[in-house]
């Protein structure tokens, strides 16, 4: 069985990263916490339609982590380059870390 791939247009790709993105800030309010807590902060936060405005630690809500920023590099490199260029993804991501 061969899965026929999709072309990866624009809106595809944005709105892949801004999911991820979305789902990271609200799993990060959450991360390293029991399950009874994820459900309460879906129940309670999520599904009510009311934004979280909660923090974790000194992070406040909308907080985005590694793997967003990773996303983010990766796809600013393939723009750059028209493809992917490891070499160049690297040095996005070293550059990263120096400045933040």
């Amino acid at each position: 069985m061969t899965a026929t791939p999709h072309p990866v247009t624009v809106d595809r790709a944005v709105g892949s990263l801004l999911t991820m993105a979305i789902g990271e800030s609200l799993g990060f309010l959450v991360a390293g916490e029991g399950t009874a807590y994820a459900a309460d902060f879906v129940k309670h936060s999520v599904t009510a339609h009311e934004p979280p405005w909660l923090e974790k630690d000194d992070y406040g809500f909308g907080q985005y982590a590694i793997d967003t920023q990773l996303a983010r590099e990766l796809g600013r490199a393939v723009i750059e380059s028209k493809g992917f260029t490891p070499v160049l993804f690297a040095a996005r991501v070293g550059d990263l870390f120096r400045t933040n």
